[in-house]
């Protein structure tokens, strides 16, 4: 590595070497590997107009550390393959999908001589191999990925599937149902995958005790995968392997929603007060879920008319467009709003910022902690959210109502920030749900 000083302060670039006053990528082959790379060490020239040298020697080295790790585990697969065809076109300063396209005349001084020296390198090396009779197929491998990039993997499927900007919050979720997929045979052309290794998938998951529903979301989302790949790719040959399958009995091992009982309602009223006790009033009164009290901002709340306006912003998204509501509180959740109120942005400071990502998690971890020492095992803060389904169905609540008090109703823009006769046919609503607390 090399070593360089700023100021008083010295700073290294980890592979960096210099021969002869040129940068070098410089990196030792694990001994275990080198009869599968056949090199002892990587030695790649660096070029300034491909960016720093920092950068360089940083996304080499990443790109090594994963070739060696995918050679430990399967010398033979292709998507090894394809991080060992890196490896060797990025030691002659080329990537796949170079092609054959000229550079630009402002690029190339020597244009009436080559117009495709950035390729030199490699071809050399090719032809060198070639007229030796040493030619191997990760040479040939590497001069058709040159030429025309890669067969798409299950990965590259992955990798458009989550580029789709309205992945928002869920990128996370959909990373790891995708993890597991190139997981189960490893990260293979996407070409090869058949409809019978999608029924093995579904029938592995099931063994591994995934509820149906669970399974069937994993489903969609490869289905989905699927088919934005082989559009984006031009694959015409073969159907989607997702297509049309479903987990039998779908639902049928659902977990019963459980709500909280009138009793149980009393006692988190009667609780000593804290902040977890107004958070947890707050999502009684609504029904909100935990991310969307964790993010609630001052400016949701209407002080005049006593409503909280559920609404995205900045990083904090929401479940589903039908989420965006406003919805009266009653007075015991207007007391909470009150207690928390300061001068921060936000309504509850330990878990948003009013910018970034709301920390659910830990509201999620917080509540669902007190609720237990308050009201046993098998209770979380999701409860309240069934809780106010079924209080407004026994109030005899029309149903129109009472999917626009929890938002699974889509509402217009007027919902927002309220239209009062329609706060106040909601609050009505609310006060025959409750009507129990007045006793």
């Amino acid at each position: 590595m090399a070593r360089f000083k700023y100021y008083d302060r010295y700073f290294v670039i980890r592979y960096l070497k210099y021969d002869k006053g040129l940068p070098y990528y410089r990196r030792r082959v694990p001994g275990d590997l080198v009869n599968i790379i056949d090199e002892k060490e990587l030695n790649i020239r660096l070029y300034e107009k491909n960016g720093s040298l920092e950068g360089q020697c940083r996304r080499l080295g990443d790109e090594h550390t994963t070739l060696f790790k995918q050679l430990r585990l399967d010398p033979n697969h292709y998507g090894t393959n394809k991080a060992r065809i890196n490896a060797l076109l990025s030691k002659y300063g080329a990537w796949a999908g170079m092609g054959i396209n000229p550079l630009p005349d402002h690029q190339n001084p020597g244009g009436e001589f080559s117009r495709t020296p950035h390729l030199d390198d490699f071809f050399m090396y090719y032809l060198h191999r070639k007229e030796a009779g040493q030619v191997t197929k990760l040479d040939e491998d590497a001069l058709n990925a040159l030429r025309d990039g890669y067969p798409a993997l299950l990965s590259d499927a992955k990798r458009i599937y989550l580029d789709d900007p309205r992945q928002g919050k869920w990128r996370s979720t959909s990373t790891a149902y995708w993890n597991k997929l190139i997981a189960f045979k490893g990260d293979m052309l996407l070409t090869a995958f058949s409809p019978q290794l999608a029924k093995e998938f579904l029938e592995l998951r099931q063994k591994e005790g995934a509820k149906t529903q669970t399974v069937q979301k994993e489903l969609n989302i490869f289905r989905s995968g699927f088919n934005k790949a082989m559009l984006e790719l031009g694959i015409t040959t073969g159907n989607n392997p997702f297509k049309n399958l479903s987990p039998p009995r779908l639902g049928k091992d659902a977990t019963k929603k459980l709500s909280l009982t009138q009793d149980q309602m009393r006692l988190i009223l009667a609780a000593p007060a804290c902040e977890h006790k107004n958070f947890a009033l707050i999502q009684m009164a609504s029904g909100a879920r935990v991310s969307e009290i964790s993010g609630a901002r001052v400016q949701d709340f209407d002080k005049k008319n006593g409503a909280l306006t559920i609404i995205d912003y900045e990083d904090q998204t929401l479940k589903t467009e039908n989420s965006r509501r406003t919805t009266p509180l009653l007075d015991f959740a207007l007391k909470a709003i009150n207690e928390v109120l300061s001068d921060s942005v936000v309504l509850f400071p330990r878990y948003s910022d009013g910018k970034s990502k709301t920390k659910g998690g830990n509201a999620s971890a917080n509540i669902n902690s007190w609720l237990r020492s308050l009201l046993g095992p098998n209770v979380s803060s999701h409860c309240f959210r069934h809780t106010l389904t079924t209080l407004l169905k026994n109030a005899d609540i029309p149903q129109d109502l009472r999917e626009e008090i929890t938002g699974h109703r889509q509402q217009g823009t007027s919902a927002n920030y309220g239209e009062v006769s329609s706060l106040e046919r909601k609050r009505k609503a609310l006060e025959r749900a409750f009507s129990f607390l007045k006793d």
